[in-house]
């Protein structure tokens, strides 16, 4: 019983990221996010599109 101490392997230290599912919704977090200010920043070319109201 008097062998060497276990110690961690660098799979155990290494950081690692998002699993699948989670890097799926936090690109699509990040992706709305972006496409929100992008919406907020960029001014419309065509103007309103509401018809003339007719009396």
């Amino acid at each position: 019983m008097g062998g060497r101490p276990v110690e961690p392997s660098a799979a155990e230290e290494r950081i690692t990221g998002p699993a699948g599912w989670q890097r799926a919704l936090l690109g699509f977090l990040v992706g709305a996010a972006i496409g929100a200010a992008i919406g907020l920043v960029l001014p419309r070319d065509d103007g309103p599109r509401r018809p003339p109201r007719s009396a």
